[in-house]
């Protein structure tokens, strides 16, 4: 599960993802970009599916996020939408 801890690339805190989570939940929505929803920590992916389809403002909580190979950006805090890739 992702976790909030220190991003070493961002040099700060945010979610840390590894591909293997961002997998599962790409193929759970049924999305073909691995990388354009992040998961979100103590979020189950049922409860994420639900926040993706109720968010209407991604830009309200934007969380910074990164994955173990340095790739980052960041994403809406509620729902997980990629809002900016680093």
């Amino acid at each position: 599960m992702s976790e909030l801890a220190y991003c070493p690339i961002g040099g700060q805190e945010g979610i840390r993802v590894s591909d293997e989570e961002l997998n599962l939940l790409s193929d759970a929505i049924g999305s073909n970009a691995l990388d354009g929803v992040i998961p979100l920590p103590n979020m189950s992916i049922e409860q994420q599916k639900i926040e993706l389809a109720h968010c209407k403002n991604h830009d309200d909580e934007v969380e910074y996020w990164e994955r173990d190979n340095g790739q980052h950006g960041w994403c809406c805090g509620k729902c997980g939408t990629v809002v900016q890739w680093g």
